[in-house]
């Protein structure tokens, strides 16, 4: 028999503040950056949440699990819920995050039941250093591992292919460009506020380096290394000859 069910794991933590990335390249605070009338049984992750203090805290990578219950299991709202009292008003603090793994609870267009393996989360640790900036390169590197693959000839260069001087500032993506004669590099300002990053190239084929606008036509020549500013934007792009 199929009844409605849900699968539920608990995790606990000792830290205040709850991040969640819950959009592109944004980061949302239960409460503090939610409209009024937004679901608060549930959330969905982007890549990661973070519990954390001025001090330490633990970033948690949710991988094929993307729903989130913060403090208690709350999303158990089978069948249509007409009453507004139903649903949760306000969500009270707290360092408990239940990751909602599956469920069958809609009533059409569903699977009736689930199988196979679920990779739900993957914790990580650390001090104040790193509170703003490691969540989001950890969750990127959960989510986007390095791919193996066979290669033949001469070995590749033991260096990546280019260095940051900051955790501050992560390379959101590597893609050759459109006209294919550069690589175009994408920088997000992990941490949320202004900051300096000098891109450091590993490789004698930097030739040029250009800042770059969204349809890649190159607006100014940097040197190499490329020092780029973070103020408004979020995103630029370098272009390597």
């Amino acid at each position: 028999m199929r009844r409605k069910e849900g699968v539920h794991l608990g995790f606990a933590s000792t830290s205040r503040r709850h991040d969640a990335d819950g959009h592109p390249l944004a980061v949302i605070q239960p409460e503090v950056d939610q409209l009024p009338g937004a679901c608060k049984n549930w959330f969905t992750v982007g890549r990661w949440v973070d519990v954390s203090n001025q001090d330490y805290g633990v970033t948690w990578a949710t991988l094929d699990a993307p729903l989130v219950e913060v403090g208690a299991i709350t999303a158990n709202l089978i069948g249509s819920q007409t009453n507004p009292n139903t649903w949760m008003g306000k969500i009270e603090p707290s360092q408990t995050l239940y990751s909602w793994v599956m469920n069958n609870h809609w009533h059409t267009n569903y699977c009736a039941e689930q199988s196979g393996p679920q990779r739900s989360a993957t914790p990580c640790s650390r001090t104040s250093s790193t509170i703003r900036s490691r969540p989001s390169g950890f969750g990127i590197e959960c989510s986007q591992p390095l791919v193996v693959v066979p290669a033949h000839g001469v070995a590749p260069r033991p260096a990546s292919l280019l260095q940051l001087d900051t955790p501050d500032v992560i390379v959101a993506s590597i893609k050759p460009s459109a006209d294919g004669r550069a690589q175009i590099v994408r920088l997000f300002g992990a941490a949320g506020k202004p900051a300096k990053v000098k891109l450091n190239w590993n490789s004698s084929e930097a030739k040029a380096v250009y800042l770059s606008n969204l349809a890649e036509i190159n607006s100014r020549r940097s040197q190499v290394p490329l020092t780029w500013q973070h103020g408004r934007s979020s995103r630029c792009e370098s272009r390597r000859k």
